[in-house]
């Protein structure tokens, strides 16, 4: 990771639901994941999202123009 991304553990905040047999992940109420329970196994994870050393993350990119209030200055409300 570059100092222009974020990694923010979110684990305790994922639900598990049982579905197809498999489990689905959801974050917000919004499927981010799937646990293969069948013999191949697996996880996968929706882009955005990362499984590292039993922990769920959320990735992301801090915004360039964090001084938004400085832009259009020239219109005179600044």
């Amino acid at each position: 990771m570059d100092g222009n991304t974020y990694r923010i553990n979110i684990t305790r905040k994922v639900v598990g639901r049982f579905r197809d047999g498999d489990i689905v992940l959801y974050y917000h109420k919004q499927p981010i994941g799937r646990i293969a329970l069948s013999e191949g196994g697996g996880i996968e994870m929706a882009e955005g999202y990362e499984m590292d050393n039993h922990h769920i993350y959320v990735l992301g990119r801090y915004d360039d123009h964090k001084d938004q209030y400085t832009q259009s200055c020239d219109m005179g409300w600044c």
